[in-house]
């Protein structure tokens, strides 16, 4: 059975409840490099499910913090 990263990080959080999501989130965020194809993963079930306002939003935010001197390296 081949199992591609796309499925694999689906079927390792699918049975989890919102408040498990937020933690393992909140847990990758600025973490080690590895977790992030996962979260691009999740990203775009967010994408992809997401309304059009919801889509604007999140663009919003991410060009707002592309633009903070914070996040400047």
């Amino acid at each position: 059975m081949e199992l591609n990263l796309r499925q694999a990080v689906i079927n390792n959080v699918k049975n989890s409840d919102a408040k498990q999501l937020g933690e393992i989130i909140q847990e990758s965020v600025g973490g080690e490099d590895a977790v992030l194809p996962g979260m691009g993963v999740l990203f775009e079930l967010i994408w992809t499910n997401a309304a059009p306002e919801i889509r604007q939003q999140l663009l919003q935010i991410l060009h707002t913090s592309l633009q903070s001197p914070a996040n400047v390296n």
